[in-house]
């Protein structure tokens, strides 16, 4: 027997992500390429871009799996930069308003 939560859970999540478009949107709006926030670099603009699309990509539906294997770092990574977009989006207006802006972009594009 399925839980309730699992179930609205499963109906909620897109059939399709598209990791590429996500990507290309990150780069476009955050002016960071690609292979700076996919990589190991550690500056603030940097990490805010690999936040910004670990939380789109999460609330777009991605697997913290699926994210690992396209970002090129570990589950446990993906989800540590999860947890603290999610705090960062709570204490900061402007990044909140950068990752809605993402969405938004992914969501215009994505149809």
């Amino acid at each position: 027997m399925t839980h309730a939560a699992a179930r609205r859970r499963r109906q909620t999540k897109p059939e399709y992500f598209d990791a590429e478009l996500l990507f290309s949107i990150v780069e476009d709006i955050c002016q960071v390429p690609r292979d700076e926030f996919c990589g190991a670099t550690k500056t603030s603009t940097v990490v805010r871009a690999k936040e910004s699309l670990i939380l789109a990509a999460r609330r777009l539906g991605a697997s913290t799996t699926a994210l690992s294997k396209v970002v090129g770092v570990s589950s446990a990574s993906i989800s540590r930069r999860h947890d603290a977009a999610i705090n960062r989006s709570r204490e900061d207006d402007a990044f909140s308003k950068l990752n809605r802006k993402i969405i938004k972009a992914y969501s215009q594009r994505a149809t």
